[in-house]
């Protein structure tokens, strides 16, 4: 009868630590979610980022070829604040 208890008692013991390290262990339940999570974060940054470097491939794409005067007075714009003194500037707020 006391051998029944103490398996028992070993049993339960041995399941309450597997368990415990199944949940918050290093390769445990809640380690898979937070990872789970950063991944999703990263794949959403690698979007981002590439979706940038397509936008930054068709300007220079723009560039190589021919030179777009329309596109080089922006640049102008951007880089010196300095326009040609006979258009007119609309900012935007």
């Amino acid at each position: 009868m006391l051998a029944k208890v103490i398996s028992a008692f070993i049993f339960a013991l041995i399941s309450a630590y597997l368990g415990y390290h199944g949940l918050h262990g290093q390769r445990g339940y809640y380690v898979w979610q937070e990872k789970k999570q950063i991944l999703s974060q990263l794949e959403l940054k690698e979007k981002r980022l590439l979706h940038k470097l397509h936008a930054l491939r068709v300007k220079v794409s723009l560039l190589q070829e021919n030179i777009d005067p329309d596109l080089m007075e922006q640049y102008m714009w951007l880089l010196f604040r300095n326009i040609d003194p006979k258009k007119k500037v609309i900012l935007y707020p």
